[in-house]
């Protein structure tokens, strides 16, 4: 599988499918939102493989809700 940067100086996520996708996806939220994603290795992008995007993306979902749950009450 090959990966192209197209934004070079930035910080890009790659995401295995053989990841855990769940804590992956907790962990990329964290890191961008820690200190309003205001750091220098807060994630700027997430280059997943096609075929995988969705699941990623419903992962990704997930993990929102669970963080901001509060928020919305």
């Amino acid at each position: 599988m090959t990966y192209r940067s197209p934004k070079i100086g930035k910080s890009p996520v790659f995401i295995d499918p053989n990841c855990d996708l769940e804590a992956a996806a907790k962990r990329i939220l964290w890191g961008k939102v820690a200190n309003a994603g205001q750091i220098c290795v807060a994630p700027d992008y997430v280059l997943v493989p096609k075929d995988f995007q969705d699941k990623f993306v419903s992962a990704l979902q997930a993990a929102y809700v669970q963080c901001f749950l509060y928020v919305v009450m």
